[in-house]
Parts: structure tokens; C-alpha cells; sequence
């Protein structure tokens, strides 16, 4: 099975904004040739609109098969406390006036 992500930014209350989806492909493997024992590193990128307004924004991402893309899997964090959740939220992003 071959997963794709897609990168998203978000707005302050969740809702995506932009996104981008693509195959997952380390190295121009697809994810079912990918070994359990070893990481995959595959670089995403999300172009940000030059009308964007001002402000801080979420960058996040989930992974799913293609053929069930409103089945996102689950992300399960390492840190205590953390709840499960099918977009994993990576960071913020604030974008100011004239920049």
C-alpha cells in the first residue's frame, strides 16, 4: 500500500487554508518498498499566496492512502499528554505586515 501526505496550513481556528498533496516517494520509492528499521526522509513544499493577510497560521500534515483520502492515519505522539489525532500539527507560522 502507498501513502501520500498533505501539507496544510491552517487558519487559527483549524480550518484549512492552502494545501498540497503528493505521494510519499524517499528517494523516488514509494512508501511499499520503504524498510521498517530505517527513516524516510521525503521534503514537501507548500507555496504560500502572496495575498496571504498578516498573521499567525498552523502548519500541519497527515498521511493517508489514496484510495481512502478521507481516512487520514492516525498520528500517535511521544509526549505525555498529547492526544491521537489525524493531522499532525508541526508548527506556526506568523506572517507580518509587508512580509
Amino acid at each position: 500500500m502507498d501513502y501520500s501526505v498533505s501539507v496544510r496550513l491552517l487558519d487559527p481556528a483549524g480550518n484549512p487554508l492552502y494545501n498540497q498533496d503528493a505521494p510519499l516517494r524517499a528517494d523516488g520509492a514509494p512508501t511499499s518498498t520503504w524498510a521498517a528499521d530505517r527513516l524516510a526522509f521525503d521534503p514537501h513544499r507548500l507555496r504560500l499566496p502572496e495575498t496571504l493577510p498578516p498573521g499567525t497560521y498552523t502548519l500541519a500534515l497527515s498521511v493517508y492512502w489514496y484510495a481512502e483520502a478521507d481516512r487520514p492515519l492516525t498520528v500517535v505522539s511521544s509526549q505525555p499528554g498529547v492526544a491521537q489525532a489525524t493531522v499532525a500539527r508541526l508548527g506556526t507560522l506568523t506572517l507580518a505586515e509587508g512580509g
